[in-house]
């Protein structure tokens, strides 16, 4: 949050946002040599694209302050793109470490990552479970209100709690008294 020099905590915008996490990221780019001849056949498709290894102690920041996608310790391929940078990892099966070959090349392109509006999708798809996220917890959190006050309402019903202090047997029959401890007493106690 930026702060006014009256001491006030202004949140910054959604862009401002967004390129700082960009510039949190390309800190932890190692610079390691080793993706240059998949950068080089990954650019004659697109520019903007880069290889890049991230560095295993991108760990330590919590997964919301790195750039969607990154996986520390693992190779991506950066595509340079406003408001932020998109990172696609390079990992085989089941996240394991995977070298940047040129096998990938393939692979981005039978993604079909080139096709117009096709990052557009799933930067839309990211932001449509972060919603649900919210709204999912926002959920539960009413959930759990809505049982706490059903508790509440259940438990001052308790006759002798302060809810109800007379029974009465059957609809309009005779009243009972209830004891101090709960019991029911006879009539003409």
């Amino acid at each position: 949050m930026a702060v006014t020099p009256a001491g006030l905590h202004v949140p910054i915008s959604r862009e401002e946002r967004l390129a700082a996490i960009d510039a949190r990221t390309e800190k932890m780019e190692t610079g390691e040599p080793g993706g240059e001849a998949l950068e080089r056949e990954l650019r004659r498709l697109d520019d903007r694209i880069r290889v890049v290894k991230i560095a295993e102690r991108a760990g330590e920041l919590h997964p919301r302050q790195r750039a969607p996608g990154v996986i520390p310790g693992r190779w991506h391929v950066k595509l340079l793109t406003r408001p932020r940078n998109a990172y696609f990892a390079l990992c085989g099966p089941d996240w394991v470490y995977a070298e940047p070959g040129l096998y990938w090349v393939e692979k981005f392109k039978a993604a079909d990552l080139w096709r117009s509006g096709a990052l557009e999708e799933i930067r839309r798809a990211e932001d449509g479970e972060e919603r649900a996220r919210h709204r999912a917890a926002l959920l539960e959190s009413e959930q759990r209100q809505d049982s706490i006050a059903a508790d509440w309402r259940a438990l001052k019903r308790v006759a002798g709690d302060g809810g109800l202090d007379r029974r009465r047997m059957g609809a309009g029959g005779p009243a009972v008294k209830v004891s101090d401890s709960g019991l029911l007493l006879p009539a003409g106690v």
